[in-house]
């Protein structure tokens, strides 16, 4: 558990659109990871989730 918890937060370091997006340039990247990552959605399927909810909280 410890070592899932870690490469979350690496994967969050390099990717920091995964948790927070702060302005519609990021926005426009996370859509465009998104769709790439859509091409492959049972492989991609968690980074799916936590790209939807960065999404959602900045659209609030």
């Amino acid at each position: 558990m410890e070592q899932l918890k870690e490469i979350g937060k690496k994967l969050s370091k390099e990717h920091p659109i995964l948790t927070h997006i702060g302005n519609d340039q990021e926005l426009r990247k996370a859509l465009a990871v998104m769709e790439m990552l859509l091409e492959d959605y049972d492989n991609n399927l968690l980074l799916i989730d936590a790209l939807t909810c960065a999404i959602a909280r900045y659209e609030k």
